[in-house]
């Protein structure tokens, strides 16, 4: 069965990420958007001078996620502060790290399935 079409629990798979080789079950894409280099500075003359940088990057991109078991939720714990590949709808990203895992909840209180929001960043050299 496609895991995009696979109901855990109650929850519906919406995809399946995967980083450093672990798969995470994301419900819900959350931000997405482009970044933009560019730094602007403030001329003595009360004008301004811009400079672009040259390239736009898609990170940083957050997620809606989900983890069965403690277990699971432990396993993305031990990824953090580690650089590794991220894979999302086929397409690998080099460089990259969980910037941020946050708003973790325990979705009933007798149930080891956790809730939490999670966010990837890349950088082009390491």
């Amino acid at each position: 069965m496609d895991k995009t079409a696979r109901v855990a629990k109650g929850v519906c798979i919406v995809k399946t990420l995967v980083f450093d080789g672990l798969d995470i079950n994301c419900w819900q894409e959350n931000e997405y958007g482009y970044k933009i280099q560019f730094k602007k500075i403030d001329l003595l003359s009360g004008e301004y001078f811009g400079n672009l940088g040259p390239k736009t990057t898609c990170f940083p991109k957050t997620f809606n996620c989900y983890a069965s078991t403690q277990t699971e939720l432990d396993d993305i714990i031990g990824k953090l502060l580690r650089f590794g590949t991220f894979v999302l709808d086929g397409i690998s990203y080099l460089n990259c790290i969980i910037s941020d895992l946050g708003n973790i909840k325990r979705v009933l209180e007798n149930n080891e399935m956790y809730t939490f929001v999670l966010t990837f960043d890349q950088v082009d050299h390491q």
